[in-house]
């Protein structure tokens, strides 16, 4: 736990105090934060094109894609992270 929040130069009670009051992982939070933006800007994008967020998407969060969960699709606001 010091790791994780020498990391996010934040204290250990700090990266606790986060997870009681969000009820997320500060790692989780920050990975669904990203999904969601990369979500909006592919959403916003003209298809057929890759945006950046895509490529960062793909390549920053290893098993995952640009596409978000398992059977979501962007373009018809399936996600889990309250962006529609």
């Amino acid at each position: 736990m010091s790791d994780i929040a020498a990391a996010a130069f934040a204290t250990v009670h700090a990266v606790l105090a986060f997870r009681r009051e969000v009820d997320i992982t500060p790692m989780a939070y920050l990975r669904q934060v990203r999904l969601a933006r990369a979500r909006q800007e592919l959403v916003a994008a003209e298809p057929g094109t890759q945006t950046p967020a895509a490529s960062l998407t793909r390549s920053a969060i290893p098993g995952s894609t640009a596409s978000g969960p398992a059977g979501s699709n962007p373009r018809k606001g399936n996600t889990t992270c309250g962006v529609a």
